[in-house]
């Protein structure tokens, strides 16, 4: 058995493991564990997109997007690569005015939309009724926002290593597959 050292081990390399690694950079000593490879078809950053939104129920979501898109447009601009692509959201149903309420409670545009002006705005819905309609949110590009974080974050990672047991205490144990 070999025993090794890390300030913070992250289990984990999908798009948040890769963003704390990213976001603890330069103050703590990272190590990133992959269970299997980063982008796997198992994973849940897996594929070539991924939503980012505006449009939750609760405010607190909502403000803690807006505090990470300004990160977004960092890491675009450390990486000289187009990540985040604004297209507006929809939100259709009951659901709807709960969105709208916490949109509002953290100052986050939104505008209602009758069924009439989805049609005309948005032809492709025709027929789901009045929207919600939150300019802010867009596409994320999965696969490319992983590529950027994995050399953006500057840590060692170790793919196709799978961890088996976690022990709590001073220090925290971590053991691995390999």
């Amino acid at each position: 058995m070999v025993t090794e050292r890390a300030d913070v081990v992250v289990v984990g390399a999908g798009l948040l493991g890769l963003a704390t690694a990213w976001a603890l950079r330069g103050r703590r000593e990272v190590l990133v564990l992959e269970q299997a490879t980063i982008g796997h078809a198992r994973g849940g950053s897996h594929g070539p997109s991924r939503v980012f939104r505006f449009g939750y129920a609760d405010a607190l979501y909502v403000r803690m997007a807006q505090l990470a898109l300004p990160r977004w447009r960092a890491l675009e601009a450390e990486t000289g690569t187009s990540l985040l692509d604004v297209t507006g959201q929809l939100t259709f149903g009951a659901g709807s005015d709960a969105v709208a309420v916490a949109l509002a409670a953290a100052g986050a545009p939104s505008q209602r939309l009758s069924a009439a002006d989805v049609v005309a705005a948005f032809p492709m819905f025709a027929g789901h009724g009045p929207a919600l309609y939150e300019p802010g949110s867009g596409v994320i590009a999965a696969a490319a926002t992983l590529a950027a974080l994995r050399t953006a974050a500057a840590c060692e990672v170790r793919e196709e290593c799978a961890v088996t047991a976690i022990t709590d205490g001073d220090p925290v144990r971590v053991e691995t597959s390999l």
